[in-house]
């Protein structure tokens, strides 16, 4: 009836249980049956670890899942896997805590992350939930291709998200068409109506730039160097200020500055991916 009630059944109501217990005691399962499709537990013994095993979890937040609990000397390790799972729902509700003071962990593995902020999803996740012992939630791990992140979710503040695959990561998340390298170190704030921040990358190529500015880029020595061994365009420093709700993203003051090309922008992104209005006025600084 609580929040993962609501999370795990969805819609659907618990009528009875069915229990089955073996004659060996050491293993146990049960049935909830709903007035949809069912929801199975699996409970094992061996030793001082106990595994339970949970399959049929669907809802809005969450399909084809499956949740494992092995608990051993005090110590719960959780993992929760399926098809898709909402991320920003799930963090909106607290539904992905981690709680250092009870020495536990949860680990996801989904086909695909729904990402909060209409940002596009990320593909073939495999994350960890944990508490970091002071009160923050911690999840770090891989997404896509090797692609590693680690986003901190205080109690009170705003979310870090750090990587050492910030070009990829943006490009995953559908805020740049194609990129590669660069240390990202981004903060972002909950508003009222969506989500505001500050994105930083070090070092980054972006990959797939407008031609005009690649013929610009190559004014320059280093530009020029780049260009021959296909690396893109370099920037040593990015940083874009942002606000964003459903459907818009706001540039604020954004700069980009490179060996072979320097940049400010701001305004806005208006619509959907594939169908998007930018608005956007800044300088242009060839050999920068």
């Amino acid at each position: 009836l609580g929040s993962l009630g609501a999370m795990f059944l969805g819609e659907r109501l618990p009528r009875r249980a069915t229990f089955t217990i073996p004659e060996d005691a050491n293993s146990w399962g049960l049935q909830l049956i709903t007035n949809a499709e069912p929801i199975s537990v699996e409970v094992s013994k061996t030793g001082r670890q106990e595994v339970v095993r949970a399959t049929g979890l669907s809802s809005d937040y969450i399909s084809d899942g499956v949740l494992q609990v092995i608990s051993q000397r005090g110590r719960s390790n959780l993992e929760l896997s399926g098809g898709f799972l909402d991320v920003g729902r799930a963090l909106d509700e607290g539904l992905l805590d981690g709680d250092g003071a009870i020495n536990s962990s949860l680990r996801l593995k989904f086909e695909q992350l729904l990402m909060p902020g209409g940002l596009d999803p990320l593909i073939d996740a495999n994350l960890s939930v944990i508490g970091d012992g002071k009160g923050a939630t911690v999840v770090a791990g891989q997404v896509g291709k090797g692609v590693t992140l680690s986003l901190t979710l205080p109690d009170d503040g705003p979310l870090k998200l750090v990587s050492a695959n910030g070009g990829e990561l943006l490009r995953m998340l559908g805020i740049v068409e194609d990129a590669k390298g660069g240390r990202l170190d981004a903060s972002i704030n909950n508003t009222s109506n969506g989500i505001s921040g500050n994105v930083v990358l070090q070092d980054v190529h972006v990959t797939k730039m407008p031609v005009f500015l690649r013929l610009l880029s190559v004014a320059s020595l280093q530009g020029l160097a780049d260009g021959l061994q296909g690396r893109g365009v370099r920037f040593d420093e990015v940083r874009i200020p942002f606000e964003a709700e459903d459907g818009k993203i706001v540039i604020l003051d954004a700069l980009a500055k490179g060996p072979s090309i320097g940049l400010t922008i701001k305004g806005t992104a208006i619509g959907e991916k594939g169908n998007r209005i930018l608005d956007l006025k800044g300088v242009l600084i060839p050999v920068y």
